[in-house]
Order: structure tokens, then sequence, then C-alpha cells
């Protein structure tokens, strides 16, 4: 099942809590189906440092939301919300180790929801910015 998005993302600071929100728009094209199955995804992620050190505590919960109808196994309203705390630590200005638990609760219009336990280990690299060569 591919599908392209279109995503706005804003990070906030208070004091020393981080604050990242995304907003993310996703077209997915389903075997066999004709429709494109629209939905719309909303993150929020704090994070906040432990202490003076590199390491920092992460909380994020993500609701999906489904925008139409497609089958009736896709039905347009509230999809899956997830819910997530880890720990990481800072390696440096480009990249970040994180691990954590995150719980996913799946709604399912013709079947019984349900939820499912994942632990995650993430990395995340931040492409350092290209700067031009002066001639």
């Amino acid at each position: 099942m591919p599908y392209k998005n279109q995503q706005i993302r804003l990070n906030n600071k208070y004091k020393n809590l981080s604050i990242d929100t995304r907003f993310r728009l996703e077209e997915r094209f389903i075997d066999n189906e004709a429709t494109i199955a629209l939905r719309n995804r909303n993150r929020v992620k704090l994070t906040h440092p432990i202490g003076k050190s590199k390491n920092y505590v992460a909380f994020a919960d993500e609701i999906f939301f489904n925008l139409n109808s497609v089958n009736d196994n896709l039905q347009a309203g509230l999809a899956e919300n997830r819910w997530y705390f880890g720990v990481g630590r800072r390696i440096n200005d480009y990249v970040n180790l994180e691990a954590g638990y995150q719980l996913s609760y799946v709604l399912r219009p013709q079947r019984e929801d349900f939820i499912r336990h994942i632990i995650r280990l993430e990395t995340s690299i931040k492409f350092p910015p290209i700067r031009r060569r002066s001639r």
C-alpha cells in the first residue's frame, strides 16, 4: 500500500520543554480499490532534558483520522491512537538515539478493535544545512 503525504511541522520551546507538533495528510493507495484513502495524522511530542546531561525523556500522542470511506474495513472517522513514552540521548547536534514503549489502539469497523504493545528503538538523523562555497 504505497502512499504519499504532505506535512506541516512546528517546533517550540517552553523553558526546558521542547514541543514538536506535526500535521500530516496522507494519500493512501489501497490494492484493488479505485478510491484513494485520505488520512490525517496529528502528533504532539514533548521532550524534556534529564538534569544537565544529554539524556531526555519523551512523550508523544498521535491520532489518526480517516477522512473518507473506501470499503467496509476502512471507514471515515477515528482510526488509531498511539501513545509513546521513552528516554533518549542526544549524541551530537545531528544524531539522537531513543528507546521506549508505544501503546497503539486501533479501531476497526467490521472487526473487534485491538491494542498493540510495541518496544521502539529509534535513531534520528538531522542533516546539517547545505552551505554554498564562496567563489
